[in-house]
């Protein structure tokens, strides 16, 4: 919750507002993430400096795609290579372990360059290449 009400705060940071990020909005992202999605995080020295999560959205037809797509790293570790690290993680492990997913899908503000370049550096705009069902 920390991590993101920091994120919420900064330029450039999450789409929600701090006041937004509330116990039952981290807990809720985290459980549908683990029921039906992935989660990755990054600690430095007992605190979580990165985290990135996704799951199904409803009705069934979309069980083919991940969304909700949510990715925060702490200002001070913004431009380290963290983001690239995890979002990476996520990606390789949708890849790899989940061949029911033929998409993984976020949303960016138009007004965020800065994180808009960020995924098309990181080739995440068009990693999935898969036959729809």
């Amino acid at each position: 919750m920390a991590l993101y009400q920091n994120v919420a705060t900064s330029v450039g940071g999450i789409a929600r507002e701090k006041d937004e990020i509330t116990q039952d909005y981290v807990a809720n992202n985290l459980k549908k993430s683990l029921e039906n999605g992935a989660c990755f995080v990054i600690e430095n020295n007992n605190t979580i400096t990165a985290e990135i999560h996704c799951y199904h959205l409803e009705p069934h037809i979309f069980r083919h795609i991940l969304s909700e797509l949510t990715i925060v790293i702490h200002p001070d570790f913004q431009k380290k290579g963290f983001g690239k690290i995890i979002f990476e993680t996520l990606l390789n492990h949708i890849e790899e372990n989940r061949i029911d997913i033929l998409r993984a899908e976020l949303i960016a503000r138009e007004s965020n360059k800065h994180a808009i370049e960020f995924y098309q550096k990181i080739g995440a705009l068009l990693r999935f290449i898969r036959t729809s069902f």
